[in-house]
């Protein structure tokens, strides 16, 4: 017979679990279809629309789960984006696979060309609120004046 804990991974049933499998960035096109992209220019208005696409693996079919996602910039510093906690439904997770797939979608108004980093943090949101996995992925921003461009 097998172990009700196997089928999570050795976990017991009253611990989180969870893992961020990949991310990639991605520009929206006008169909609305994501396309991966590394390098992101400003339009004239001064923001930049993108998303992210992420792939989570070892969730717990039915069980509610949050995204907390931030930004940071070449000199790491915090930038604000436009949606900074997302969700996946509890029936949006695989029963078989244990897995889910999740399109954050957010702009924001970068104040300097270069490499920014996008993090995800996948919270336990029925216990402490604390991360259970952080994963993050790298874009270069182009097109930045004034004087905080780079």
């Amino acid at each position: 017979m097998e172990n009700k804990n196997d089928a999570l991974g050795g976990r017991g049933r009253d611990r989180p679990s969870g893992k961020i499998a990949f991310m990639f960035p991605a520009k929206l096109n006008l169909e609305g279809a994501r396309s991966p992209a590394l390098n992101f220019t400003v339009r004239d208005d001064g923001i930049i629309t993108m998303s992210i696409g992420i792939s989570f693996l070892e969730l717990r079919p039915g069980m509610p789960y949050f995204v907390n996602l931030k930004m940071a910039n070449p000199n790491n510093e915090e930038v604000e984006i436009s949606s900074s906690m997302d969700a996946i439904p509890g029936d949006q997770i695989d029963p078989y696979r244990r897995s889910s797939f999740l399109t954050a979608s957010y702009y924001f108004l970068p104040t300097m060309n270069g490499s920014h980093r996008f993090t995800c943090e996948l919270l336990d949101v029925l216990g402490s609120s604390h991360a259970i996995d952080t994963m993050s992925v790298y874009f270069n921003v182009l097109g930045c004046g004034g004087a905080g461009a780079s």
